[in-house]
């Protein structure tokens, strides 16, 4: 039986539609029970639902985005009292204010709220982007309300869920090239996935978004420490010319996701894999 959804982050470009493909690429190589590392983790959802069922033995969620971080920190350290503000916040374009007002806030002091404010804004938000507007600015819209993304028992219960798991998560706030510099002696038990922001809608969507030399410097990095260790890792990215210029090194692979941007579109997107990885036969 399949697991039921497990992160409570709405995420633009979520990748939670290449579970099967992921795990599937694991157990063709050989690598049940590994580590896995999400680098620009986000939502997070194939990392978790690879630790609930059993995949691979220990997770890394990683982003830089202090906001983010915060969220995935508080969740796993300070759950009892992210239950409670969930319960006590009432959810209301009044609330959202002083949510926003908190999540200017970059205070490691202060983590827990701007963690939770994070979440607060990312279910009421259209398309789960922080820097967006209100699902609904009307206080009875039958369609779409507020809180038509915000079913708090239902959150509640996926915190609870993968809060379980907490002695194998690591969570992580480090710069990619970074973390990837820190890891590149884990070789053995250590799968890397590489989901850098968007070149054409990065700006539009995530606070800490790319320049062109930002992915460039990534593609160097990633490159760097394959040539020096048996990194195991695929990079995803859209599929524009600049980034097939920037990794024509690699062969690519497209593929096509559907994404909920305010309206249901089709994005492409491309795959690059590490040279050491067996893909044939394997996408689905």
């Amino acid at each position: 039986m399949a697991t039921k959804r497990c992160s409570p982050l709405r995420y633009p470009g979520g990748k939670g539609k290449m579970y099967n493909h992921i795990k599937n690429i694991i157990i063709k190589n050989n690598l049940l029970g590994c580590s896995y590392c999400e680098v620009f983790a986000g939502g997070a959802e194939v990392a978790l639902r690879l630790l609930v069922e059993g995949i691979v033995s220990r997770i890394i969620i990683n982003d830089l985005d202090f906001r983010i971080y915060s969220f995935w920190y508080s969740i796993f350290n300070f759950t009892d009292e992210f239950l409670d503000m969930i319960d006590k916040k009432e959810i209301t374009l009044e609330e959202r204010l002083i949510q926003k007002k908190i999540n200017k806030t970059c205070d490691d002091k202060k983590i827990l709220e701007v963690g939770f404010s994070t979440f607060y804004l990312n279910r009421v938000n259209r398309s789960g982007v922080i820097s967006a507007g209100p699902i609904s600015s009307k206080k009875n819209s039958e369609k779409y309300s507020l809180g038509c993304r915000y079913n708090k028992e239902e959150l509640k219960g996926r915190i609870k869920k993968i809060s379980q798991y907490r002695d194998k998560i690591e969570v992580s706030g480090k710069d990619a090239n970074i973390l990837l510099e820190e890891l590149k002696e884990r070789t053995d038990d250590l799968f890397l996935f590489i989901d850098p922001p968007y070149y054409t809608q990065g700006k539009k969507l995530y606070l800490n978004y790319f320049n062109e030399y930002d992915h460039i410097k990534l593609h160097d990095k990633i490159n760097q420490i394959a040539f020096r260790n048996n990194i195991k890792y695929i990079v995803t990215y859209d599929d524009v010319d600049e980034i097939n210029e920037i990794y024509s090194d690699y062969v690519p692979e497209k593929y096509y996701l559907t994404y909920t941007l305010e309206k249901k579109t089709k994005g492409k997107e491309v795959l690059f894999y590490s040279a050491n990885l067996r893909i044939q036969d394997i996408f689905v």
